[in-house]
């Protein structure tokens, strides 16, 4: 932040700069998704690298079981009577 100028009004407007385009609704709308998740927005490597720095999970995991598949129910008919 110190780089972006030699005084403060001259930082806080190239800090401004930063942020006067606009982004792509899809960008913005995926921005969203991540962070509602708690999730990185990113490549594999990078959510690797952020999971371990942070000794916890960085992506979302799948919910419950395949409830169609073949061998969920072979499984619950088994145990309904």
């Amino acid at each position: 932040y110190q780089g972006l100028g030699a005084s403060a009004r001259a930082r806080c407007e190239a800090y401004r700069g930063l942020f006067s385009a606009k982004l792509p609704d899809d960008a913005v709308t995926m921005i969203r998704k991540h962070t509602d998740q708690c999730t990185v927005v990113s490549d594999k490597r990078f959510r690797q690298q952020i999971s371990c720095m942070l000794k916890r999970r960085v992506v979302r995991l799948e919910h419950g079981r395949d409830r169609k598949g073949k061998k969920y129910q072979k499984r619950s008919r088994r145990l309904t009577p």
